[in-house]
């Protein structure tokens, strides 16, 4: 496995809150990878939300990034063609049958894979957003690595873009990224339910 992949398996040992991502992806692949009744029931709720329903990826094990990225992208789908997270998207539809399960589940696995705390947190799911990005970015340089093609200077000029795109990520976010569009969306809620006169605006997925 390339030194880059290794380094990113590193993170996510060393960092709490990456770890905690990667154990939602996964809890949400086992729950439908695992439960036929819980993918027929998550697809009902889409169509309902009008969300295409796709399930992420296991990101479990040794995983390349790609893979991580596209768990990652999918779950963050907006359901809108117009990708306006108004819309209903994978993860409010994920996060709705979660809480279904929570409240109607006996099984004490079921009900522990549903665990829903933390889609609810604004943090970590700004987080979530923010490492969409970044992941995005890593796994486009990985991928860059992993071709026949490649030669050294074409290698050079991936890392130095790779680094500069990071460090601009460092100070804001990313222009037409995941969680430039999620606190574009937030902010316009807020302003609507001002302008509703709503003293305590809600976070959009609780």
């Amino acid at each position: 496995m390339p030194h880059l992949e290794l380094a990113m398996l590193s993170v996510q040992r060393k960092i709490p809150m990456v770890d905690h991502v990667y154990n939602l992806l996964n809890m949400v692949w086992k729950t439908y990878h695992y439960s036929s009744k819980s993918m027929r029931e998550l697809r009902a709720l889409g169509e309902e939300l009008g969300v295409r329903v796709n399930v992420p990826g296991s990101v479990s094990g040794t995983r390349w990034l790609a893979h991580v990225n596209r768990a990652l992208q999918t779950l963050l789908r907006p359901g809108g063609k117009d990708r306006n997270l108004q819309n209903p998207g994978q993860f409010t539809a994920v996060y709705f049958h979660m809480e279904h399960l929570t409240a109607s589940s006996t099984n004490t696995d079921i009900a522990g894979r549903a665990r829903k705390k933390m889609m609810e947190d604004g943090a970590f799911v700004g987080f979530f957003h923010f490492l969409a990005d970044l992941f995005e970015a890593i796994s486009k340089f990985s991928l860059l690595l992993q071709r026949n093609d490649v030669i050294l200077p074409q290698a050079v000029n991936g890392i130095q873009n790779l680094i500069a795109t990071v460090e601009a990520m460092s100070v804001r976010c990313k222009p037409g990224g995941r969680l430039a569009e999620l606190l574009a969306d937030l902010q316009s809620q807020r302003r609507q339910q001002e302008s509703d006169g709503e003293a305590h605006p809600l976070y959009k997925y609780q």
